[in-house]
């Protein structure tokens, strides 16, 4: 099993693989620098992500929330769940965080629709 280090896997939907030279070709090889650009928040496990993909058609501002393996997609006004699953005590923290961040992450979001990097977002303290 030489190649089991290049196994594809899936992260969110995108095809992932591990590459020998990744500072030489990320893009080739499936890596992808949206997640780390679309970083928003992190607090109590809870990673706050947005993404905006110009080939997709999205309806409304929505951002993602990551927990452990559970993963949530939250409407930002009114803040709801729209898709997906978190435990009821990390998605309450996730709903209080955008009630108190909702013009930042409304701001976040016309930023990627321009095409520029989101602003960080303060934690939940």
């Amino acid at each position: 099993m030489k190649n089991a280090a290049k196994v594809n896997k899936k992260e969110n939907g995108v095809r992932m693989r591990k590459c020998s030279q990744p500072w030489k070709h990320r893009r080739q090889c499936g890596f992808s620098n949206t997640h780390a650009k679309s970083l928003l928040s992190r607090f109590y496990g809870i990673i706050i992500r947005m993404f905006f993909e110009a080939s997709e058609r999205h309806h409304m501002p929505h951002f993602h929330a990551y927990y452990q393996e559970h993963v949530a997609v939250f409407s930002m006004s009114p803040v709801a769940l729209i898709i997906g699953f978190l435990p009821q005590r990390q998605q309450r923290l996730v709903e209080a965080w955008a009630e108190l961040h909702t013009a930042e992450l409304l701001a976040d979001w016309q930023l990627l629709e321009q095409g520029r990097k989101p602003a960080p977002i303060p934690p939940l303290q």
